[in-house]
């Protein structure tokens, strides 16, 4: 069971560390929403980023269940190993969020293009699905 809660973490982490390489690769080639082609392209790394949270949200919400009971049969020991792994989490995740803020942030070219934009951005933070 020590392992599930590991396996658990491990596949959240790495659903991170592939939601990062997507905003990180989208902020390198887009300093701007320049046209309707970047913005496409920000509305495809908003969609991803909201169905792979709602991933994650299962996964992180089962590991927290799983560790309650581990916690409960092991004690101290499982303390320190949910503190160390939920660090790792709260630290990585702490980079994605601003890899996030950054995202949501860039200047449009355009008043049609920033409403648009904008709108995708508030559907990112607000809602569990995407509907753009």
């Amino acid at each position: 069971m020590v392992l599930l809660y590991i396996l658990l973490n491990a596949i959240a982490l790495g659903l991170t560390f592939f939601t990062q390489q997507q905003l990180q690769r989208f902020l390198q080639h887009h300093q701007s929403i320049a046209d309707f082609k970047s913005l496409a392209e920000f509305k495809a790394i908003a969609r991803s980023n909201m169905y792979l949270a709602l991933a994650q949200f299962g996964l992180l919400g089962s590991s927290l269940v799983l560790g309650l009971y581990l916690l409960h049969l092991y004690k101290f020991p499982m303390l320190l190993l949910i503190l160390a792994v939920n660090g790792v989490v709260y630290f990585i995740s702490q980079n994605l969020k601003t890899l996030e803020v950054r995202s949501r942030g860039l200047e449009c070219a355009t008043p049609e293009l920033t409403n648009i934009y904008k709108k995708v951005s508030e559907v990112w933070l607000t809602k569990p699905f995407p509907n753009f």
